[in-house]
């Protein structure tokens, strides 16, 4: 018999899911359980009170109303095509509503799953824009008002963003910041991905890279609402789902992202 609760209760199998189920350092498995309950809620499917299958929501805001945004979502493969998962989804979306959270919003971990999640109500209303740079052109290049406003950007929370930092780096990426600007960059073959930055002005935001590679190619990825990436097409970026009638915005942006 399956059995469903929100519970933290066995570490240890939780880990051996996660191991079970992705490719991952098991550094950051480490880290990611040494501080997730200090900024995300558990959810878990057991058969004999055995773990079999998890998720994880990580809550934020968006447009001031309460969301959060699902990772880790996992199930082990002799259990899998089952429809335990769906059946986890509806569990802790259901929990997750009568908590008070509007908006649900999760990042598919490849192409085919758009699919997967679209049958739960997801839609692909969540974008991202992309520019590059060439380094003689970031130079140059001056933008004195980038951001329009925070509309449409999920906001999550500060314990989060610094795990995600810590987590990040046992990868090789690197995060740059200082008093003005934070960013997350990775650096392959002379080119630089500037996939998540927050900044005061992009001046500051430029000077900072500008000043931490020698890359001579760079890629900003950013919100549709940065005036940074006006002329540059959006490409999908993640999904969400209402939990209510609220209306779903365009064009949102998740930011940092975790599969």
């Amino acid at each position: 018999m399956i059995s469903f609760e929100k519970s933290v209760s066995k570490v240890d199998e939780l880990k051996n899911l996660w191991l079970a189920c992705f490719e991952e350092d098991t550094r950051a498995v480490d880290l990611f359980f040494e501080n997730a309950m200090q900024f995300a809620e558990v959810y878990c499917a057991k058969s004999d009170e055995k773990i079999i299958s998890a998720l994880y929501l990580i809550g934020a805001h968006l447009n001031g109303k309460k969301a959060h945004y699902i990772f880790g979502v996992a199930t082990l493969p002799e259990f899998r095509g089952r429809g335990i998962m769906g059946n986890l989804m509806e569990y802790a979306l259901n929990d997750a509503k009568q908590n008070g959270d509007v908006y649900s919003l999760l990042f598919p971990a490849n192409e085919k799953l758009y699919d997967f999640y679209a049958k739960f109500g997801y839609k692909a209303n969540c974008t991202a824009k992309s520019r590059a740079f060439t380094r003689n052109e970031l130079e140059k290049f001056e933008l004195a008002d980038s951001k329009d406003n925070a509309n449409n950007i999920l906001l999550q929370n500060n314990n989060f963003i610094k795990f995600a930092s810590r987590y990040y780096e046992i990868y090789g990426i690197r995060t740059l910041r200082d008093e003005n600007c934070f960013a997350l960059i990775e650096e392959n073959d002379n080119q630089a991905e500037i996939f998540y930055s927050v900044y005061d002005d992009f001046d500051s935001l430029k000077r900072l890279v500008l000043e931490n590679t020698t890359a001579q190619r760079l890629v900003f990825t950013g919100s549709s609402a940065d005036k940074l990436y006006t002329e540059c097409k959006s490409e999908r970026y993640g999904m969400i789902k209402s939990l209510n009638d609220t209306e779903i915005p365009n064009d949102v942006y998740i930011g940092i992202t975790l599969n």
